[in-house]
């Protein structure tokens, strides 16, 4: 049902592709504007998976929990999830690709913070939360009602670093 493996990979993968981004940005100079749209699409889509997984495996688990101080974190959690995810979405909608590379120093500089607090908030999780996956319920992973949407951000996401140009289909109409 439930695969720690699989958090624990999106971990260190969110992890290897922030130090990449760090990286990046630790030269004076943009690199290449493909590149370092990779490397936001690949953060972006490695959350969008990482997300919904949590949601349903994770948090739902958790507020069924029997130590109602458990499932009250694991409410607290969810609730700033999506706080995050509003920081992470409204840096991404701030700093489109033609404007990070004109105003690079800038970017950097948020690169850098939202990374720091991406890291931060794993940490958290992999110290606060998690290790009480073992005396929570098992119960089966099911999208709830109000739960987001998470893909069709991924769509935006795209859309927004260029990654998919108009069909020709389009561009004739």
């Amino acid at each position: 049902m439930y695969s720690n493996d699989r958090l624990f990979a999106d971990h260190a993968e969110l992890r290897a592709i922030s130090a990449e981004l760090r990286e990046l940005c630790s030269h004076p100079e943009p690199a290449e504007r493909d590149r370092i749209c990779d490397v936001r699409w690949r953060m972006a889509r490695c959350l969008l998976r990482n997300l919904p997984l949590k949601d349903r495996m994770v948090y739902s688990r958790l507020r069924s929990h029997p130590d109602p101080k458990i499932a009250a974190v694991a409410k607290r959690y969810s609730d700033e999830t999506l706080l995050l995810y509003g920081q992470f979405e409204k840096h991404m909608e701030n700093w489109p690709p033609q404007r990070v590379e004109t105003e690079w120093p800038g970017y950097c500089v948020g690169a850098k913070q939202m990374t720091s607090l991406l890291e931060a908030r794993l940490a958290r999780e992999e110290n606060e939360l998690l290790p009480h996956l073992d005396g929570a319920p098992q119960i089966p992973p099911q999208r709830r009602d109000g739960d987001r949407n998470w893909a069709a951000d991924g769509w935006r996401i795209r859309a927004l670093l260029g990654i998919d140009p108009p069909s020709s289909a389009s561009n004739a109409a």
